[in-house]
């Protein structure tokens, strides 16, 4: 768990100020629509010029709470990192206890879910891309959750609330 955590941590410190060109499209958007303008790159031209709506959504509420580009310079790219990564948190929180599910019938449950969380951790792209600002471990975090509920609905054992 310590190396895990320590490989996460290292890695998130090396790629805090990552940011690629593509979230500030975002970010314009998110603008917009914070300020009644509506889903679009420029205001009066109504052209989609964004592929990530939820994220969009997601992200207009900080705007709305004046966390928006010109109240403080990089206030909404920061909103988008940190959301990105409290994404990250959550997809390796679950597949902790995705390999738990599914080694459950053996004695290393344990061993094997860290094994597999320290292989996410290690992932330096897993890593870059949650601090990126980008929709990408969102996307990530939904698809894992879903592999989880799948694995719940046809093993038939007890859900996720119930593993201590």
């Amino acid at each position: 768990m310590l190396a895990a955590l320590a490989v996460l941590v290292l890695q998130t410190i090396d790629y805090l100020n990552f940011a690629i060109d593509d979230v500030f499209i975002t970010l314009r958007v998110v603008e917009n629509v914070a300020h009644g303008r509506g889903f679009v790159y420029n205001p009066g031209e109504f052209v989609e010029g964004y592929s990530n709506w939820l994220w969009v959504v997601l992200l207009s509420v900080p705007a709305v709470l004046s966390i928006s580009q010109p109240a403080t310079e990089f206030g909404l790219l920061w909103a988008a990192k940190i959301l990105s990564y409290v994404f990250a948190l959550g997809t390796i929180s679950l597949t902790y206890f995705l390999a738990r599910r599914l080694f459950s019938r053996s004695s290393l449950k344990d061993v094997f879910a860290w094994v597999a969380v320290l292989a996410l951790v290690s992932c330096a792209p897993f890593v870059l891309w949650a601090m990126s600002g980008m929709e990408t471990l969102a996307c990530a975090f939904f698809f894992t959750l879903a592999v989880y509920i799948v694995t719940v609905i046809f093993s038939g054992n007890e859900p996720l609330h119930s593993v201590p």
